[in-house]
């Protein structure tokens, strides 16, 4: 959803290409930019038939937005706070390179830590969800868990009880019920 179509051939395509050729990539035909701030305002204008087209995205950029703003366990309001109460582990047995885990443990007393999850590419794919293999389980130990937001839709309120098995290339935040 990054990524934006521009035109190698005008002048600033050209030059973003020569420069910037490690933030594109050619998909048929056509050239997208990964990081597109130095490109024609074509590129980077709003447009909103896109909003209409990916309406499912905006519903969970919405989603996550609300989690943050009303979620006590996102409070935080200095370096000092966020380096007390957040972490990556490195301890989870079955957490691999394509896998990121990390906590948050501030939060109210009836909430619990949150935990997030992202799994990249498993298993050398470049398409989600196309492997032989594309589940990572990823365990926290005992202790239930809601799932408060889930990428694929999912999972999304569900209870889990000590581990999950993710798709490539999907996001879950969980929080440790009290």
């Amino acid at each position: 959803m990054r990524s934006k179509e521009y035109d190698p051939t005008t002048e600033i395509g050209a030059i973003f290409l020569s420069t910037h050729g490690g933030e594109s990539v050619k998909i048929g035909d056509k050239y997208y930019s990964g990081n597109s701030y130095n490109l024609e305002s074509t590129v980077n204008s709003y447009k909103w038939a896109d909003k209409i087209k990916y309406a499912s995205y905006f519903e969970s950029y919405k989603n996550l937005i609300a989690l943050r703003r009303n979620n006590p366990a996102y409070k935080m309001y200095d370096s000092d706070d966020i380096s007390a109460h957040f972490g990556y582990w490195n301890n989870v047995q079955d957490l691999s390179y394509s896998a990121i885990a990390s906590y948050n443990t501030k939060a109210a007393e009836s909430s619990g830590a949150i935990y997030s999850f992202y799994t990249g590419m498993l298993y050398g794919s470049s398409t989600a969800n196309t492997n032989i293999n594309t589940k990572q389980t990823i365990s926290w130990g005992a202790g239930d868990c809601i799932v408060l937001f889930d990428s694929t839709g999912e999972l999304t309120g569900q209870t889990l009880s000590s581990s999950i098995s993710l798709s490539s290339l999907q996001t879950v935040i969980v929080q440790r019920l009290s």
